[in-house]
């Protein structure tokens, strides 16, 4: 993703200042909607990034929520396994849960529930 900082944002409204025909230079109004437009471009790539920032911030917390929970889903390996969540791990934008020798995508996981003993499998007493 480009980003534009104010000192690329400078350099930008200077070269064109520079190069603008001088016996018929752009006027005010043209000048301060290009302003307008590099600051919309440049606050939108900041929010994309918020979001993006908050989404995987979202996935992380549901992943640790299924620690020590069954699920269903479809693994990395094409099979469809049932299992305890072990760990998680992020790679790149992806949040991954090791169930068992496999790994499934946070977003291919079908069904969740608790162990059949009822417990997460934490011994709170060592």
């Amino acid at each position: 993703m480009l980003e534009i900082g104010n000192d690329v944002f400078l350099k930008l409204l200077l070269a064109e200042l520079r190069h603008q025909d001088p016996l018929a230079p752009m006027d005010n109004h043209q000048l301060v909607q290009q302003i307008a437009q590099l600051r919309a471009v440049e606050s939108n790539m900041q929010l994309t990034k918020t979001l993006e920032a908050v989404m995987r911030g979202q996935s992380l917390q549901t992943a640790a929520s299924l620690l020590g929970k069954q699920v269903e889903g479809l693994a990395e390996s094409g099979r469809t396994i049932q299992g305890t969540v072990e760990r998680i791990t992020v790679e790149g934008n992806k949040v991954k849960l090791a169930v068992g020798e496999e790994t499934v995508l946070l977003e291919n996981i079908r069904t969740v529930s608790f162990p059949s003993n009822g417990f997460l499998g934490i011994n709170p007493w060592g």
